[in-house]
């Protein structure tokens, strides 16, 4: 039987599975690119969720844009989780 909530759980998974590519080749984009993988595979979702966000936040000094902003936005809201990280990503702070 099912998960009562499976469905919501599919489409959280689905939201969140493009974001595996923003992690990149190198060693520690490829190793959390596997944690990440590894939370998704266990519906733990915001915990990958939180992976993709805390990585991009570290990697980039310059604001996510256009469709990876928009699911981690998506995936924020149909988690129903309040933080502060689709406002950093949009226009993080200098080092």
């Amino acid at each position: 039987m099912a998960h009562p909530r499976q469905a919501h759980y599919d489409h959280v998974a689905a939201l969140l599975q493009p974001l595996g590519s923003v992690f990149g080749t190198d060693l520690t984009g490829a190793s959390l690119k596997k944690s990440f993988d590894e939370f998704l595979a266990n519906n733990e979702l915001e915990i990958a969720l939180h992976v993709a966000c805390d990585f991009l936040l570290h990697a980039q000094l310059k604001p996510v844009e256009g469709a990876i902003l928009a699911r981690i936005e998506a995936a924020h809201e149909a988690m129903l989780l309040k933080d502060d990280c689709v406002n950093k990503l949009r226009s993080p702070s200098s080092p």
